[in-house]
C-alpha cells in the first residue's frame, strides 16, 4: 500500500512540475499590441484632440496640456521618486522641442485589437526624419493623454 501511495504521489509531483515548466508557444503573444483601424467616430474625436493640442502648443498653453494627462501632482511626485522622472514633464519637453517642426495636418492613427480604448497618433516632422507618438486612452466620452514620445 505504501508503495502505491508513493508511486501516485511521485506521478502527481512529476505532472505538476511538467505543467509548471512546460513552455508555452509564445508567452508574450497575448501582450503584443496589434494595430487595428480606428473607428470613424473615434477618428473624429482624435482629430479634434490633435487640433486642440496644436492650438495649445501654438499659444504656449502647456499647463492646460498637463491637465489632459489626468495625473494628480501626488501621482507625478510618486513617479518622479520611483522612476526618476516626471512622465508629464518628460512628455511635454519632447513636445516643446518638436512642436514647431511637426506637420499637424498629416498624421497616422492606430487602435489596438486587444485594447480598443487605447489609441496612438503618429505625427511626423516636416523633414520626415522624426516621428512623435501621442498616446490616448478613451474613458467614456473623455480622453486622457498618456504620453508623448519621440519614436
Amino acid at each position: 500500500m505504501k508503495w502505491k501511495n508513493a508511486m501516485i504521489f511521485g506521478l502527481f509531483a512529476i505532472a505538476g512540475l511538467g505543467y509548471t515548466y512546460w513552455p508555452s508557444p509564445d508567452p508574450m503573444k497575448k501582450y503584443q499590441m496589434v494595430a487595428a483601424p480606428v473607428p470613424a467616430d473615434r477618428q473624429q474625436d482624435l482629430n479634434r484632440l490633435m487640433k486642440a493640442v496644436m492650438e495649445f502648443c501654438r499659444d504656449g498653453q502647456y499647463q492646460t496640456l498637463e491637465k489632459a494627462f489626468g495625473i494628480s501632482p501626488q501621482e507625478r511626485l510618486i513617479c518622479k521618486e520611483t522612476e526618476g522622472a516626471d512622465p508629464v514633464e518628460a512628455s511635454l519637453e519632447v513636445l516643446r522641442s518638436h512642436a514647431s517642426e511637426l506637420r499637424w495636418s498629416d498624421y497616422e492613427m492606430n487602435s489596438y485589437e486587444k485594447n480598443p480604448k487605447q489609441f496612438e497618433v503618429n505625427a511626423k516632422t516636416r523633414d520626415g526624419k522624426k516621428t512623435l507618438r501621442f498616446s490616448f486612452r478613451a474613458q467614456g466620452k473623455a480622453y486622457r493623454l498618456l504620453s508623448i514620445a519621440e519614436v
